[in-house]
This record gives C-alpha cells, structure tokens and sequence, in this order.
C-alpha cells in the first residue's frame, strides 16, 4: 500500500459555524519520523451504516476507533467535548459482492486501511448520520478490510467512477489561489499539538496538469505537477502540487513532462503541516499551502461541471 505522509489523530476543539476553523492534530508521541506514510489501519468496534441517509461510507465515531498499530490513530482529546465526532471510512466502486462482505465486516470490530486524508466538506458541525458523524478526516479512498471472516484487499477498485465528473475550474481555481494567496491555509503547533485552519470547500475536482516529476513510492507512484486552469494547459494557477496515486496501469504510464487531466480528491497532509508549524505559535501561524496534495483515482472520463446538487 502507498505511503504518502501519515496524518495520526484529528482533534475538533472550536464549533461555530464560520467558513473557516482551526483544527488540532495529535501526533503520538509528536514529531515521530514513523509517521512519514499516509496508509494505516484502523479498528472500528461498531455497525455505523444501518441509517437510510444515502450515504456510501460507514460512519465511525472517535471513542470507537482502536489502534491496531499502536502508533497510529488515537483518541480526540481537547475541550469541549464533541460525542459526534469521528471519522469516515469510504470505499468506492463496491460490487454486489464488495456490498455484501463490507455490510457483514461494518456489524463487528474490523480493520480498515486506505488513504487518510483530510479535508472539511462542512461535515465539522450541523446534523449527522450515524454513517456520517461530524468530521474533517477520511479514510477515502478505503480499499482494504478484515474482520467476522471476510478479508479483501482491493486497490483495483480506485479508479473514476462510471458517469462520475469533478468539478473544473470554476471551483478549483478560487480555491487553489486562496492558498496560494495566504488567505487561509495555515497552521501552528503547541507542545502537544499541530493546528490546522481548514475552509468548507468540495470534493472531488478534475484538474489540468503538467507534470514536473514522478518517482515511485511504497506500492504507489507520486508526482509534482502543476494546474492550469484551461485544457490548453497555458493559464497557470498552482505549482508543485503534490499527488499521490496507486500503483496501476494509470500511474505506471505517466511520465516527467506529460500534459494530462486528473480526477481526484484535495487533502492536507498534517505530517507536512506539522514540519511547517515547528516553531510557530498561535500568534505567528505559517502559510501551510506546501502541506496541500490531491490524491487520483485516473484520468476524467467525463467533462467537468460548475455546480452540482450532491456535496
């Protein structure tokens, strides 16, 4: 499995519903060099996807998860208290088959593992789901499970979704020079923890890039690239992206200097925001936009939209 930079456990502290937040990080112990990957694994003690809420992950609330690692997710600490914060555990592409053995793992204590990612779709506050808790971190894509006898592994199944588009410039563009602007991503740390300020934006875009470099990781490819705004690959808007992908057929076939599309999801890497906040306090916070990856399921197959009703 890929290792891209491990975010270990996300902590809620502030609530309120302005569009940008700060959220805090524990790494355990903090500032550990075993924390370089972004693919663990989790346990959950409880079914959280017997709700009729149309959503297509499983819910898992922050006093459930275990560590099987020892080092790797731990509890929520911090003040006050959030009973509905947790994590989302999100495969994609799921056969008849896939369907069946992820409802019978999700009803017992299971391992997940996948891409831990991080990101606020708005999901920090409001109503939940119990397949939807307040959250701002993913396991998404999640391509591997274990538990009540069903044990699959199946990183074949990340790739674009049948009749699925990201959004296009019309999203990413504001979005990728707010950061690049300063106007928002940004962190800090204190003795115990690494804080984050995250903004409700999207989730999946589609991205016209060029690409700087590309060199192979742990069972996963990774590469530096910049984003156009426009097919033509003339407008630059972001550079050294980082993005980060799966060891498959798409990937294998990229190459230093290609012009090309990507359809995928934004994160913020908290092992790099950690780096970057080392020795900034609250009041002298650091622009985190190197912290800033995307993570690629493969090429678009459809064009990309401006609006959608489905956040």
């Amino acid at each position: 499995m890929p290792h891209f930079g491990q975010p270990i456990a996300l902590t809620h502290l502030m609530s309120g519903r302005a569009p940008l937040h700060w959220r805090a990080l524990k790494l355990s112990p903090k500032g550990s060099e075993r924390y370089n990957r972004n693919t663990r694994r989790i346990t959950s003690g409880l079914d959280r996807t017997t709700a009729n809420d149309g959503e297509l992950h499983l819910g898992v609330l922050d006093k459930e998860v275990s560590d099987v690692d020892s080092d790797g997710i731990s509890g929520k600490p911090g003040s006050p208290a959030d009973p509905d914060w947790g994590l989302v555990v999100e495969p994609v592409n799921l056969t008849a088959g896939d369907k069946s053995d992820i409802s019978t793992v999700s009803h017992a204590s299971a391992d997940y593992a996948g891409f831990f990612r991080v990101w606020n779709e708005g999901h920090d506050h409001g109503a939940i789901q119990p397949s939807n808790p307040h959250h701002v971190l993913e396991l998404h894509p999640n391509w591997a499970y274990k538990g009540s006898g069903v044990d699959s592994d199946r990183p074949a199944s990340i790739h674009p979704m049948p009749g699925f588009a990201g959004y296009g410039a019309t999203k990413f563009k504001p979005l990728l020079q707010s950061i690049a602007n300063g106007q928002w991503l940004q962190a800090y740390e204190d003795p115990t923890f690494v804080y984050i300020k995250l903004r409700h934006d999207q989730n999946f875009y589609q991205l016209p890039v060029k690409i700087k470099s590309i060199t192979d990781v742990d069972q996963g490819r990774q590469a530096v690239v910049d984003v156009y705004s426009d097919a033509a690959h003339r407008h630059k808007v972001f550079t050294n992206l980082t993005v980060n992908m799966l060891s498959d057929t798409f990937a294998k076939g990229l190459s230093n200097g290609k012009a090309t599309f990507f359809l995928g999801i934004f994160s913020v890497n908290p092992r790099k925001s950690m780096t970057l906040a080392a020795g900034h306090g609250k009041s002298d916070p650091v622009d985190a936009a190197k912290a800033l990856e995307f993570f690629s399921y493969g090429f678009p197959k459809q064009k990309a939209v401006k609006n959608s009703q489905c956040d």
